[in-house]
């Protein structure tokens, strides 16, 4: 199968680069750096460690990778063997305690090395190069820089990205792409800066319909709006909205992410994940990316969602939904005496968090040490005084087994639109599931048979 256009929209996705192990990796430049080391490789070359960075989770067959490489040509393995053996010259690797590119026997080449975004100032100076052709306006390096600092998925990077789109929006005013860019970048500051929501959604639905307005394909706009109304419950249009988006353009990493979050609050679990898996394939170091994956890899393999996490966190992932994640793990493998030890540093650094998961009473109520009564006062009090999230508090109550307060405490979180904040669809939370309350309660929450295969097989004869 001539699959030539995916690799190349593969590699283009993380063109701004990364780092692999010691070696920082410019596929535009085709170039590695290591310090004061600097080595050029063939194209060739680097599109096959792009392809190998890309998969750290699993190898490459050998079929695959002569698919990807040289889909027309008339090329033998040797070719593929080749360009093994230029890579690990390049890297300082050997097949023989290999640090960077393993040999799977029978099977294919597997990276092994850790991977991790480059820092903005890196990047940045490697596009300013770019900058200084005199063919070339800027405006594509700067959407670029900007989706490389949105991708990181923090408050800060996602300020900073803002401006560099607002610098091209002075210039380039009727560039669709940023406008739909600023769209995505204000949404996610109002989540991970803790800003008015209004203030920021509004902002961000009036620069996706511009972005609509200039070109009514952009499907990065289309994708925009549809996360603005999946915020506000509105699943049908979402859905419609992200389809749309999907027609327009199934290899943007950015609507992938959103829409396998789509996906997974309404239940669709298969879909969400072969969504997330694209998505990570196409954006190798996002850390959020690898983060929702192995929130979503909870339903079927705790491994994987280990893996993912670790991924994450190489990556730079520090939310407080990476810590949640880890605990998460540590209660289905039963809180060994290493597991509530790495609680406690965890719990030091993210007790004060609305959004942190595990407080003390919840884990002394687990081990059994703790008193549920106790747990169901503190838990009520804090949602009354905004202290914690009450999508959070639903799960917390659900997990001590405190039915009738978590679905009391569930009112809060329509009113907030928190409710699906933490994972209705786990194995844990089954109790609550089968609750007769529990299918009302996603009725309340805007859901119906078209959009929830719940409620769907709820009405099968």
């Amino acid at each position: 199968m001539d699959r030539a256009g995916d690799s190349q929209r593969v590699s283009l996705k993380i063109a701004n680069g990364f780092r692999f192990g010691e070696w920082e990796v410019l596929p535009r430049e085709n170039l590695l750096r290591r310090g004061n080391v600097r080595r050029k490789i063939e194209p060739k070359v680097m599109r096959l460690l792009v392809l190998l960075a890309g998969r750290l989770d699993k190898p490459w067959s050998k079929d695959e990778l002569m698919d990807e490489l040289w889909p027309a040509a008339d090329a033998g393995e040797s070719s593929l063997t080749r360009a093994v053996s230029e890579l690990r010259r390049a890297l300082d690797d050997k097949r023989s305690g290999a640090r960077y590119i393993d040999t799977i026997q029978n099977v294919g080449y597997k990276a092994i090395a850790p991977l991790r975004p480059l820092d903005a100032a890196t990047v940045a100076g490697a596009e300013g190069l770019r900058r200084q052709a005199p063919e070339r306006d800027g405006s594509i390096e700067a959407l670029d820089m900007a989706a490389y600092l949105i991708a990181r998925r923090n408050g800060r990077d996602c300020v900073a990205a803002l401006d560099i789109l607002r610098d091209t929006i002075e210039c380039h005013p009727g560039l669709a792409e940023a406008h739909a860019m600023i769209g995505v970048a204000e949404r996610l500051v109002q989540l991970y800066c803790d800003r008015p929501t209004a203030v920021h959604a509004n902002r961000s639905r009036q620069a996706a319909d511009r972005a609509v307005e200039l070109d009514p394909h952009c499907a990065l706009a289309w994708s925009v709006l549809a996360s603005l109304d999946r915020d506000e419950w509105r699943w049908g249009a979402s859905l419609e909205r992200f389809e749309r988006a999907m027609a327009l353009d199934d290899d943007n990493a950015f609507i992938l992410h959103d829409y396998a979050e789509l996906l997974w609050n309404l239940g669709r679990i298969d879909e969400a994940e072969a969504a997330m898996k694209r998505c990570c394939e196409i954006n190798p170091v996002g850390a959020g990316e690898r983060l929702i994956h192995g929130w979503i890899g909870l339903h079927r393999d705790d491994a994987s969602a280990w893996q993912q996490l670790t991924m994450a966190r190489q990556l730079g992932c520090d939310a407080v939904f990476a810590d949640n994640l880890e605990c998460f793990l540590l209660h289905r493998a039963g809180w060994s005496q290493a597991g509530v030890e790495r609680w406690h540093e965890l719990n030091a650094r993210r007790r004060d968090d609305r959004f942190w998961m595990w407080p003390r009473l919840l884990l002394d109520t687990l081990t059994g040490s703790g008193d549920g009564s106790r747990l169901v006062q503190s838990i009520e009090r804090q949602v009354v005084d905004r202290e914690i999230d009450a999508g959070v508090a639903v799960f917390i109550l659900d997990l001590a087994g405190e039915l009738d307060r978590a679905f009391d405490t569930a009112g809060h979180a329509l009113e907030d639109r928190s409710l699906f904040i933490v994972d209705l669809w786990l194995d844990e939370r089954r109790p609550f599931r089968e609750d007769p309350r529990f299918d009302t309660l996603l009725r309340n929450a805007g859901l119906n048979e078209e959009t929830c295969p719940r409620l769907a097989a709820e009405q099968t004869p």
